[in-house]
């Protein structure tokens, strides 16, 4: 008798362990968000910031292309992944191949430390401060002999659509935006479609 109860114990306790730890198969299991990916509202903040500035150029406002996003966090992913956030646009030709289409994109890049950073914050950054050291008669660099080709690239007017991706590691936060069609080109070994794709504004924000 006492090793039928010692049965129905293990039993009751085997099935207690099933149901303990028995998989769930809900069809409605929430996939959690890739962390540093961009949600809708910082997508529409893009959009909305870069086109503002735009128009302060008199150039006409891009659309979001999905398969520009998803290029843009592929190379945050990798960034963030593999080198600390360190932040570089591709060198290579296999890099500029799988991350920039054939080297066919243009992109803006802005690195965060400390606070994750916004869109906003990406844009003004390659807006109105590098606007300030922008000099129409030597397009290629600032006045300071600062960066200026985010500038640049945000106000191309021939350029089309974007789309950005971000990623984090630690409390470092890399933003891309990639760029259809490329903005900043030397035509000839000259400027001259600087002139014709960049207006100034004035004032700079």
């Amino acid at each position: 008798m006492r090793i039928f109860y010692i049965l129905i114990a293990f039993a009751a306790l085997v099935f207690f362990l099933f149901l303990l730890y028995k998989p769930s198969t809900s069809s409605s299991k929430k996939i959690p968000k890739t962390p540093g990916s961009l949600n809708n509202e910082e997508k529409a903040s893009f959009i909305k910031d870069t086109n503002d500035y735009r128009t302060l150029a008199n150039a006409s406002p891009l659309k979001w292309d999905n398969s520009l996003a998803r290029s843009a966090q592929d190379w945050v992913d990798f960034l963030c992944k593999n080198e600390g956030c360190r932040m570089r646009h591709p060198s290579t030709e296999s890099e500029k191949n799988q991350y920039l289409n054939n080297n066919t994109l243009g992109q803006n890049l802005a690195w965060f430390e400390g606070s994750p950073g916004s869109p906003a914050e990406s844009v003004k950054n390659w807006g109105p401060v590098e606007c300030k050291q922008y000099d129409p008669k030597s397009p290629a660099i600032g006045t300071d002999g600062s960066e200026v080709g985010h500038f640049t690239q945000l106000v191309w007017e021939s350029t089309k659509s974007l789309g950005c991706g971000s990623a984090t590691n630690g409390n470092e936060t890399l933003y891309a935006c990639n760029y259809s069609p490329p903005g900043n080109i030397i035509y000839n070994g000259g400027y001259s479609l600087y002139n014709k794709n960049v207006q100034k504004p004035n004032p700079c924000s």
